[in-house]
Parts: structure tokens; C-alpha cells; sequence
């Protein structure tokens, strides 16, 4: 694609249109993948689905990837459908917080939602070494989707729902005066992207007190004797030095950050592959 598009090799040229172009077929053939795969998994039709949440940060337009995703799962023409764009590293969160409150809102609904991201020609530039936060960007996100089907009442008649988590609770707190720790902007050279270096020390001072905020109301505050390392952990594989700082901030076990470092680093080489291909075809 880059041979057919030189302006986003070069600064100097605008190539936000070419770079959303490339997008969208891309990130519809992931997100349908993976809502196709939740919709199997879930056991009913998709006309059975209510409500279409799509996350991204890689396509803007209307109609949107929604419009394109419901006509290609065959979903009914009534879907009820939200689009949540530039949520960046939280938007799978974001999602899964607005389907929470569609499925607990509607009596009998199901919610689909799909989060899907192709990173690749968003973020690609020409390599800039005195750009360190484009390289840091360029190094930590690939592209992927993921999809699941939210419920707050099991149908009673149907043996094919056999919900696999609870969702007891979703919050979000902002720490005040952090706006541009990290940030990012569509803009004529695609999205750019910033991450300011006091990013791990942040986590590291705050993610216990926001961790405490949020499970209290549930009774979890503390976790008891075995403090921290009696959770579950599914975290955001946003770069090694965050996931250090999670485990400095609460005394993790190695293990219980496994997963999130074994997803940043296949995230790493994939995306690592994938431009050093884009630079090859250029």
C-alpha cells in the first residue's frame, strides 16, 4: 500500500485521507472476524442481537464501521448502534462500560460489541530517531480485534447461553492535571501520538488509590491477607515500563502479569514485522 501512497512516507505531504482509505476494509475484516467467532461461541442468531457497540481509533466517517458490520453479520435492520471513536488504550474498557449499562437498561437485550484497531497505517512514519515518541508508538501497537456479547439476564428458555464472567462492576477515574501524559490527535499526517515519559511514575503513585476507589464499594479493598495477588489480573499491555510499575505499586507475583507481558511483547514483534514490511514496499 505505501508504494501506491508516498505521502505517507514523506512529512511534508497530508495523508490522513489515504491512511483512513486503507483502514477501513482492514478493520472491517477483523472486527467481523472476531464478532463472528463471539456470535458462534454465544450459541443464538445474530438477529437475536439488540444493540451494536464498535470501538476504533483508526477510521472517522459516516456511516461508519457499524453500518458496514451489522449489513455484514447479518444483523436486523433495528440494531441499536454507538460508535465509540479515539478512545485509544481504553476503549475496549469504554465499551464493555457502555454495554453494561445498554444491557442493565433494556430488559432482554444483547449487546455486541466489537473493538477493533488496524494501527499500522495510522501510526506508520518514516523512521524519525529524533522523534522518540513516534517510535515508542510505532513499537508498542499492532493491529487486532476482539468481540463479546453482553447479557444482564440469561435466558431462562435458551440452553445456549452459558454466560463465562460477571461483570459486577465498571468505573472510571481521571487523575487531575494529567491530560497530556498521553494523548493523541487526527491530524494531516495521520494520528499523532504522544506519551510523556513521567507515564510509569504516575501509574506507580496512583493505580493502588484508584484500585481502592473502585473495589471498596464491592468489598474487595485490600483483597484481604494475600493483598493484591488474590485478583485475577487482565492488564492492558501498555509497555514494559507499565507493567513494571504496576508490579512495583503492588507487590505483584511474577506470574500475575504473565499474560500482559506476553501480549506486549507478541504486540512488539508483530507490529515490529509489519512496519519494517511497509518500509520494504516503500
Amino acid at each position: 500500500m505505501v508504494d501506491r501512497h508516498p505521502e505517507i512516507l514523506d512529512r511534508a505531504l497530508p495523508s490522513l485521507s489515504a491512511r483512513l482509505s486503507i483502514n477501513e476494509d482492514p478493520l472491517l475484516a477483523l472486527a467481523a472476524a472476531a464478532a463472528e467467532k463471539a456470535i458462534a461461541e454465544w450459541g443464538r442468531p445474530a438477529v437475536d442481537i439488540t444493540h451494536l457497540v464498535v470501538s476504533t481509533n483508526s477510521v472517522a466517517g459516516e456511516p461508519g464501521p457499524d453500518v458496514r458490520l451489522a449489513a455484514l453479520l447479518g444483523l436486523r435492520p433495528d440494531v441499536q448502534r454507538t460508535v465509540l471513536n479515539l478512545h485509544g488504550c481504553s476503549a475496549g474498557s469504554a465499551a464493555l462500560r457502555v454495554a453494561k449499562d445498554l444491557a442493565e437498561n433494556n430488559l432482554g437485550s444483547r449487546v455486541l460489541v466489537s473493538c477493533a484497531d488496524v494501527s499500522a497505517i495510522t501510526l506508520f512514519r518514516a523512521p524519525d530517531e529524533a522523534q522518540l515518541h513516534e517510535l515508542v508508538a510505532n513499537s508498542l501497537f499492532s493491529d487486532g480485534a476482539g468481540a463479546v456479547i453482553v447479557g444482564a439476564n440469561p435466558a431462562a428458555s435458551s440452553d445456549s447461553e452459558r454466560p463465562i464472567f460477571l461483570m459486577a462492576s465498571a468505573s472510571q477515574a481521571t487523575l487531575p492535571g494529567t491530560e497530556r501524559a498521553v494523548w493523541f490527535r487526527l491530524s494531516e499526517n495521520g494520528l499523532d501520538y504522544r506519551m510523556s515519559a513521567e507515564l510509569p511514575a504516575l501509574v506507580r503513585g496512583n493505580v493502588e488509590r484508584c484500585l481502592v476507589d473502585a473495589l471498596a464499594p464491592l468489598g474487595l479493598w485490600g483483597c484481604g491477607s494475600g493483598g493484591w495477588n488474590r485478583l485475577f489480573w487482565a492488564v492492558h499491555p501498555g509497555g514494559r515500563a507499565i507493567l513494571d510499575s504496576y508490579d512495583a505499586a503492588l507487590g505483584l507475583q511474577p506470574e500475575k502479569l504473565a499474560v500482559s507481558r506476553h501480549m506486549c511483547s507478541a504486540s512488539t514483534a508483530t507490529c515490529l514485522a509489519r512496519r519494517s514490511s511497509l518500509l520494504s514496499t516503500s
